[in-house]
């Protein structure tokens, strides 16, 4: 049962520590396990704005996990390669919103891995595990992999 539409996520960074000297105030909230957030608006502001709820795919809070991330939008797209259908995944957002943490993460933290290690992790032990379970009797499976 392969998914073929778009999904849409959304991940919200914690507070920078400049932000944090600043005391600027989260305006973010979102149900655990929900798909939706709500940006609190400002009715005090020169220009007023209301509150606003927006719906996705997947909702990531400040606390969320990058396993989690990559569990729920990377591992399906690996899945759907080895079985070849292109796959797109990317990051968008301002400066500063977090992208490269969770596409690249930290590299010599496991637990901060970012997407795109994961990726390339599950994905070559997918192609060994496929070459380890061929015999005589099935076919060949090839994988071309290109930079």
């Amino acid at each position: 049962n392969m998914e073929t539409n778009v999904k849409v996520a959304v991940r919200c960074r914690p507070m920078s520590t400049k932000e944090t000297n600043r005391n600027c105030a989260c305006i973010v909230t979102m149900p655990e396990g929900g798909k939706t957030i709500t940006v609190k608006g400002d009715s005090t502001a020169a220009k007023p704005t209301e509150t606003k709820t927006f719906t996705f795919d997947y909702c990531y809070y400040m606390d969320s996990k990058q396993i989690t991330v990559y569990e729920d939008l990377g591992a399906p797209i690996v899945v759907q390669a080895l079985d070849g259908y292109n796959g797109t995944l990317f990051a968008y957002g301002q400066t500063g919103s977090g992208k490269t943490f969770s596409m690249m993460g930290v590299s010599d933290n496991n637990d901060m891995k970012g997407v795109i290690p994961r990726l390339n992790e599950d994905l070559f032990k997918k192609i060994e595990d496929k070459k380890k379970i061929q015999t005589s009797d099935t076919s060949e499976t090839q994988f071309l992999v290109t930079v």
